[in-house]
């Protein structure tokens, strides 16, 4: 395989403008393939309010050297809320930034503290010993798992807390520890079968979260349902193109 040196920057320069149409895109199929008693979600975001986003924020981020990226993860977060519907119904959320800047610094405390302590104990045990080493790097992995756990239950608990759908609230109380066990057993697993585990890992951290979402709905769901699948079917929803990705914020 050979390079032309002369265009290695296509690709850079090209990411910031693709990334928008594969996250647009990318919700779009999702939510069109997403129902509850006929009535499908919809997502109307465009590509262009995308793209002011994470062009903005993303100097943003060059210019504060990573530190506004929970401002960043905010703005895609009430970008993908405000434009999804539930039959003619728009989802709503409040103002996140504060709580996923709490987040963020809690990410930032327990690197430094975790990554810092952990490897002066070690250092201390092991010297510079072959097994002081493996172990130390052991220690690291374990250590970034347990951060994206508390950083993915931030997120997801403060967003979903503070959506709401008409009269409907939602209430999310996944735990740190016990999200973090749940990764670890996945990734023992998916390891030792070379794999074969994954669809079982992946079920079981659906389940985990399904178990620990409540649905508040003052008048019901099932009849809140049904007075929209009558508009939705009047109206025709236009069916959405299937894409191979799955962009998660």
């Amino acid at each position: 395989i050979y390079f032309a040196p002369g265009f290695q920057w296509i690709p850079i320069v090209a990411i910031p403008f693709v990334l928008p149409w594969l996250i647009v895109k990318s919700m779009a199929s999702n939510a069109h393939n997403t129902a509850y008693r006929n009535v499908r979600l919809r997502f109307r975001g465009g590509y262009g309010e995308c793209l002011r986003i994470l062009l903005g924020c993303g100097v943003l981020l060059v210019v504060t050297l990573g530190f506004a990226y929970p401002y960043l993860k905010a703005r895609l977060v009430r970008f993908s809320a405000s434009y999804h519907d539930y039959g003619s119904v728009p989802f709503a959320i409040a103002d996140i930034r504060k709580q996923f800047r709490n987040v963020y610094l809690g990410v930032l405390g327990l690197g430094l503290v975790g990554g810092s302590l952990g490897f002066s104990i070690f250092k201390w045990l092991f010297g510079g010993t072959r097994a002081g080493e493996l172990l130390t790097t052991l220690l690291a992995y374990i250590v970034y798992l347990y951060i994206f756990a508390y950083s993915r239950v931030g997120y997801i608990n403060n967003t979903f807390n503070n959506l709401t759908l008409g009269s409907v609230n939602f209430e999310c109380s996944l735990q740190t520890e016990k999200l973090f066990e749940l990764y670890l057993v996945n990734i023992v697993a998916i390891i030792a079968t070379l794999g074969l585990a994954t669809p079982w890992a992946v079920i079981r951290t659906l389940r985990y979260r399904a178990e620990n979402m409540i649905v508040i709905a003052s008048g019901g769901l099932d009849s809140f349902a049904a007075a929209q699948s009558e508009q939705v079917s009047a109206t025709g929803e236009e069916v959405g193109e299937m894409f191979g990705i799955d962009i998660s914020l």
